[in-house]
């Protein structure tokens, strides 16, 4: 996927907005751009891996391309990536 750079904001992670409703599977990231709360609509189940990635308190990217999305860093080739035999079924 290629966006547009210029387009590209940076600010810091200040949460998510989980929907009451658990059968629902919107939610947000909330990033606080130059004192400007941005929703970020993301798939509730992207929520761990993004925990993951980024706390709170994080510097973020985000781009936009008629709504907002986050970037995620780059893979490093050369980070250590569990063989299949050590890696958990859970």
């Amino acid at each position: 996927m290629h966006h547009d750079t210029g387009a590209v904001a940076t600010g810091i992670f200040k949460g998510i907005k989980k929907h009451w409703n658990p059968l629902v599977n919107d939610a947000n990231i909330l990033v606080n751009v130059e004192g400007t709360l941005i929703k970020v609509p993301i798939d509730r189940r992207q929520i761990p891996f993004l925990e993951k990635e980024y706390g709170i308190g994080a510097t973020v990217e985000i781009y936009f391309d008629g709504v907002w999305r986050i970037k995620s860093r780059p893979v490093d080739t050369n980070e250590y990536v569990l063989p299949i035999d050590e890696r958990s079924i859970f």
